[in-house]
């Protein structure tokens, strides 16, 4: 019995611990409860706001069901839920519908229209919240528009056009088009007819939901009716006229708009200036761009300098002389702006009157107007095209070295200068400006802004007229860069300046940069391609002696002296390239090979020759390959011996690589 009462006692003393450890917690759970109790007078919301949400529905629905028909009486809405009075006084009653609409008591606003029905004080402001809170209990558009056509019909005083607009533009702040358009509808039951003011509020309606389609079928609607439009009704077919390209349309509307502004005295037009330059865009897409200018002088608009930019593009790109010679005019006369563009655009209208253009670079430069990199290459494009070097000249005048920004221009009149037969310009502008600027042009960064084309320029200019040290001052600080080195070189030879291509290669051997076998390959093809044999013997020697000559060397120098029929000295020089240590390659046999080919066309020898290199060329480790094959099956004729064309075809089947075409 005594160790019923010890574990009795344990358990009495472990939940007693339990209940002090959560007295805080039940506390707290009691004192809510008791607080929700006492607020919203029951222990269990959750069925009472059941409760209240079914009778509210129940009562919406009522509400619905009997305002469609225009039988809503008090009784049937008075459900307790809304604290507005009911009240005989159509005063104190539309004073009660504003409080409530503003407390958003859609319910009361809805009781308080069952006693204004017959009212002849309901203005247009609370006729439209009437509808407002018709259309937040989600009645149905048919039965709004219905109280609304039967409140007019019943107050005669107040069934007029003007009233309706009233209510139309508060309406249509909503954008619910059915409601306003079903009104719209009712118009010519009520004997009343649409004016400037009803249309403008759908015009706007419309333009704000961007519904551009309606603008336009509006537009055509007035227009039909002889209707005016209001300046903001303008305005929006203005800019609808904009957006869906209609440029007639926008032009008339933006006339009247101007009308609208001399009736009032005033002195330009007031459409914004946004609106003027998007006719500008407009025009030029149209390219119409005469007819818009029309229009903007006829109500007196100030250009801007990218308005002014856009016609002169416009006109360059249709070549409207005439066009372009009145906006130049035109916008001189008001003062616009000019920037580097609009100049260059000005020189690109005038590029074959040379004293036109000094006259606009004069201007240019005299307005402190920084576009020197816009106008050159218009007005070296036309000084090259008719051949004179006047306007270049005084782009030079303009040059400020301090400018980073204008090293683009420098460039490019070097390169004028350097290709116009004007070496010595080309280095005198090079050297002045490098010498102004200090030691700028040395500078790494300033140098990546010098492209390959102006260096191969200014070599060249440098190297004609014996500026050795300009040229190779370039070299100089870009020793590593063959193929800049090789494409100058290569440049030179392919407008068979020799001697050029050589001062290059002099200029840069002498700057001692590393000069790799590419570099002695690319002066030695220039020597061949020049023609020159003396030349390339003589650096040919130079390079076997440096050690630099390898099997393209001598495979160059072997077929210059075969492109001479020098077959005796090309067998010599293929001797000295196997003491060398190179040997001969599929290019040096097939170099052969095509210089007999064509030998024999042309003096009727026999093949027997080029057989023998094939042979040579078998016995000496070389297979024949599809380029040997393709020569040796083009030298067929009609009236070659059989025994030529069975060789060419069984050298052909033993061939690994396939032929190509």
């Amino acid at each position: 019995m005594s160790g019923v009462l010890e574990v009795f006692a344990f358990i009495s003393s472990e939940a007693f611990n339990l209940v002090c450890a959560a007295k805080t917690e039940l506390a707290l759970f009691c004192l809510a409860f008791a607080a929700h109790h006492f607020l919203f007078g029951s222990a269990f919301p959750r069925v009472l706001k059941g409760c209240r949400e079914q009778n509210r529905r129940a009562a919406n629905k009522k509400v619905d069901r009997y305002a469609a028909a225009g039988k809503v009486a008090q009784e049937n809405i008075d459900d307790g839920d809304s604290d507005v009075p009911l009240d005989g006084d159509d005063a104190q009653a539309l004073r009660n519908l504003a409080t409530a609409y503003q407390r958003n008591d859609h319910r009361g606003v809805l009781r308080l229209w069952m006693s204004l029905k017959k009212s002849e004080k309901l203005s247009a402001t609370a006729l439209a919240q009437v509808v407002e809170a018709m259309q937040r209990f989600k009645k149905d558009s048919a039965a709004i528009i219905g109280e609304v056509k039967g409140y007019l019909k019943r107050n005669a005083a107040l069934c007029n056009i003007q009233y309706v607009n009233r209510l139309l533009e508060s309406l249509a702040k909503s954008l619910d088009a059915e409601v306003v358009f079903g009104i719209i509808s009712t118009l010519a039951s009520l004997d009343l007819s649409p004016n400037a003011a009803t249309y403008e509020v759908l015009v706007q309606m419309h333009f704000t939901t961007r519904s551009f389609n309606e603008v336009v079928t509006l537009d055509k609607e007035m227009r039909s009716r002889g209707i005016k439009p209001s300046r903001h009704t303008s305005l929006a077919l203005l800019k609808t006229g904009l957006q869906v390209g209609h440029l007639d349309d926008a032009l008339e509307h933006f006339r009247a708009l101007g009308d609208g502004c001399r009736d009032m005295q005033t002195t330009a037009s007031s459409a914004p200036r946004h609106i003027a330059a998007q006719l500008v865009e407009l025009g030029c897409r149209e390219h119409r761009i005469a007819t818009v200018l029309e229009v903007l002088e006829e109500q007196r608009v100030q250009l801007t300098t990218e308005m002014v930019n856009a016609m002169l593009g416009e006109g360059v790109r249709t070549r409207d002389q005439r066009l372009l010679h009145h906006l130049e005019q035109l916008s001189a006369s008001q003062g616009v702006p000019k920037t580097g563009h609009t100049f260059g655009l000005l020189l690109r209208s005038h590029g074959n009157d040379l004293t036109r253009m000094e006259e606009l670079l004069k201007e240019m430069e005299a307005s402190g107007v920084d576009g020197i990199s816009e106008v050159t290459p218009i007005v070296l494009s036309a000084c090259t095209g008719l051949g004179d070097s006047t306007s270049a000249d005084q782009l030079c005048k303009m040059l400020c070295p301090e400018q980073v920004a204008q090293v683009p221009a420098l460039m490019s009149l070097i390169r004028f200068y350097a290709e116009a037969g004007q070496p010595e310009k080309a280095c005198e502008l090079y050297e002045a400006h490098m010498a102004g600027c200090g030691r700028t042009f040395a500078d790494t960064k300033r140098r990546t802004l010098i492209d390959t084309r102006s260096e191969k320029a200014i070599v060249a200019a440098a190297l004609q007229c014996g500026r050795r040290d300009i040229a190779g001052s370039l070299l100089e600080a870009m020793p590593s860069d063959t193929a800049k080195h090789i494409a100058m070189i290569r440049h030179c030879a392919a407008r068979g300046s020799l001697n050029e291509a050589m001062q290059a290669f002099q200029a840069l051997e002498a700057s001692g940069a590393d000069l790799t076998h590419s570099l002695w390959n690319t002066a030695l093809d220039a020597c061949v391609e020049c023609r020159d044999l003396k030349r390339a013997e003589e650096l040919m020697r130079r390079m076997e002696s440096a050690g630099v000559a390898d099997a393209v060397s001598f495979n160059t120098l072997i077929k210059a002296h075969l492109r001479r029929e020098h077959y005796g000295r090309a067998r010599d020089i293929m001797d000295d390239m196997r003491k060398a240590g190179c040997t001969p390659n599929h290019v040096t046999y097939n170099e052969f090979i095509n210089a007999l080919v064509r030998s024999e066309r042309d003096s009727r020898r026999g093949q027997d020759a080029v057989w023998e290199v094939v042979e040579e060329m078998k016995a000496s480790g070389v297979r024949p390959n599809r380029i040997t094959c393709s020569i040796l099956l083009k030298s067929l004729r009609a009236k070659s011996p059989f025994g030529d064309v069975m060789r060419t075809m069984e050298l052909t089947d033993t061939m690994d690589e396939p032929m190509d075409e």
